[in-house]
């Protein structure tokens, strides 16, 4: 089986679909990495992609090749992706030989109404099981990096959105508490105040870095929701065995000029005991 994953821009969907794809499919599947520029390319690539090609010409020439197509739904919407998706790449997904499972993603100059939301982990989850029940190959069961999430999560996600906090603490589908400001210090404060009454929550944050994730796991936190998560705070909730459904994900969360990592990050980054890290960052904070 050969999947074709297309992306364009800075390729981060891309490199999300071919992450998902390694996790969930055997090693024997070829992921075909087909970027509309070499950037996106080079990131799929990185996430493990079994080969790829960059530009209007690969992608009209090696779309044929794949027995499904995972990609953003813009891939087959001529001038989509800031102008990369020519219409010339989105005749030839839409006519490629190959099942096409897109996601519904929203562009600039258009809408996807009567979609349901889904966390975009869970959207690739779901092409993956289409492609999976088609190509008739027994799913092992649902994705999830941890746990299944249940309806904690999806409470503290929309009060996160509702009410444009920072943070939100949900347990038993009440909320445990909030926070507005950026980095860890709410969710340090949090851990402090609730003790062990944290252990089981479902945590909804808009960017999670190492520094937060530690942070989560030293508190017992079963499901994390967040709008940007980092690939070693993933690794760190992945191996605590914590849930995590995430829209975007970065090499590492950068600092407010945006020239180098964040200093928590840099702090905790070679800690994997979560004890030990929250020891550090709180002696930190408190300088």
């Amino acid at each position: 089986m050969i999947i074709g994953v297309i992306d364009g821009m800075g390729g981060g969907i891309g490199a999300q679909i071919v992450t998902q794809l390694r996790q969930e499919l055997p090693l024997e599947v070829e992921i075909l990495a087909l970027g509309a520029n070499a950037i996106a390319t080079d990131r799929m690539m990185r996430a493990k992609a079994s080969r790829g090609a960059s530009g209007e010409n690969a992608i009209r020439v090696s779309v044929d090749l794949a027995d499904f197509i995972i990609a953003p739904i813009g891939v087959v919407i001529p001038n989509s992706m800031m102008g990369e998706i020519t219409p010339a790449i989105a005749e030839a997904v839409a006519g490629a030989r190959g099942y096409k499972l897109l996601l519904p993603i929203n562009q600039p100059h258009f809408e996807i109404v009567g979609i349901e939301w889904k966390a975009l982990t869970r959207q690739i989850s779901a092409a993956i099981a289409v492609a999976r029940e088609r190509a008739g190959r027994p799913s092992p069961g649902a994705h999830g990096e941890g746990k299944e999430i249940g309806g904690d999560l999806e409470l503290a996600r929309t009060v996160l959105q509702a009410q444009d906090k920072a943070l939100v603490l949900v347990k038993d589908r009440k909320v445990l508490g909030t926070g507005e400001r950026k980095g860890v210090a709410d969710l340090l404060a949090l851990a402090e105040q609730l003790g062990k009454e944290a252990q089981g929550a479902s945590l909804a944050d808009r960017v999670v870095g190492k520094a937060a994730a530690v942070v989560a796991r030293s508190m017992g936190v079963a499901s994390i929701y967040a709008l940007l998560v980092s690939e070693p705070a993933r690794e760190t909730l992945v191996r605590g065995g914590v849930s995590l459904e995430y829209e975007q994900l970065v090499p590492t969360i950068l600092n407010e000029k945006g020239d180098g990592p964040c200093p928590l990050e840099r702090l905790v980054a070679a800690i994997e005991d979560p004890a030990e890290a929250v020891r550090v960052l709180r002696s930190f904070l408190q300088r």
